[in-house]
């Protein structure tokens, strides 16, 4: 499933419930100018400065199983690099699991 992910020309990238970083393809490196294995495994909030409505979005998505179309994050990274994205979250079901599968549509630099 990596691979095809990682053939993916947007950014995309998976987390659970739990709120850890489980996929995060190449153009997302790109994107962000780090490395998926300093991402992999870890809590968003350990590596992003994220928005209080953030953890919202992804219950919403959660909950109601639908996505959640035209979503504008401000973040910064750990790195301090800042970034405007606009997204799609999706919920995906792998595995009995459902995780927030989120695809970039846009990219803004502050």
């Amino acid at each position: 499933m990596h691979e095809l992910i990682d053939a993916i020309s947007e950014g995309v990238y998976a987390a659970d419930k739990a709120d850890t970083i489980l996929i995060y393809n190449r153009a997302f490196e790109r994107i962000e100018a780090t490395e998926r294995q300093s991402m992999l495994g870890r809590k968003d909030t350990e590596v992003y400065s994220l928005p209080p409505m953030s953890n919202l979005q992804r219950r919403a998505v959660l909950q109601s199983k639908a996505p959640l179309l035209g979503q504008c994050m401000t973040y910064q990274l750990y790195t301090g690099k800042k970034l405007i994205l606009f997204t799609t979250p999706i919920p995906f079901l792998r595995m009995g699991k459902l995780w927030q599968f989120t695809r970039l549509t846009g990219i803004s630099r502050p």
